[in-house]
């Protein structure tokens, strides 16, 4: 079990080559910052927009509120995972889904952009939230609900981890001998 921390620390791992990525996770955190200066945002990756965003933070006054990290070594991401409360998905790819799996596994809840694949794995209100694409509106007031409500991310933390359970290596090997 991990030990999990009472904070408003969140995560995003992922490329930074994209505009629309680049732009909606920035503009997210300028809303929830509006509403809780104390959210803090750590971003692990590279990419061609990061000294854009840096420069964006700078410019709306969030660079205390957001880390860049590059590229981490796997240490390194483990170490990420252990001081974070919330995981934030905005891609469609498979690595991003195994980026989220893994997440909750430290038992720690997505806030993620829907698509097809998620829906089986994000439950709205237990393990995290699907938001409709490009609705950083509802995706801020998601973020700022689950760090101001009593009880929810200790729930939605219980339950994202007992989530990842099925994913694990023995669970998914039990499914297949049953089909075989």
């Amino acid at each position: 079990d991990y030990d999990y921390l009472d904070n408003k620390n969140m995560l995003y791992i992922g490329s930074l080559d994209d505009e629309n990525v680049f732009r909606d996770l920035l503009d997210i955190m300028k809303l929830v910052h509006k509403d809780d200066a104390d959210v803090k945002l750590t971003i692990i990756g590279d990419g061609s927009y990061r000294t854009k965003m840096m420069d964006y933070c700078k410019e709306n006054n969030l660079k205390d509120n957001v880390e860049f990290y590059g590229d981490l070594e796997l240490n390194e991401i483990d170490y990420e995972f252990k001081r974070v409360s919330l995981f934030l998905n905005f891609e469609d790819t498979i690595m991003s889904n195994i980026k989220l799996i893994e997440a909750m596994n430290y038992g720690i809840p997505s806030i993620s952009y829907y698509n097809d694949t998620l829906k089986n794995i994000i439950e709205n209100d237990i393990n995290g939230y699907l938001i409709k694409k490009n609705d950083i509106l509802d995706f801020s007031n998601k973020i700022v609900s689950v760090f101001k409500s009593d009880g929810l991310l200790k729930n939605m933390r219980s339950c994202a981890r007992e989530t990842s359970m099925f994913y694990e290596i023995n669970s998914i090997k039990s499914e297949w001998l049953k089909i075989l």
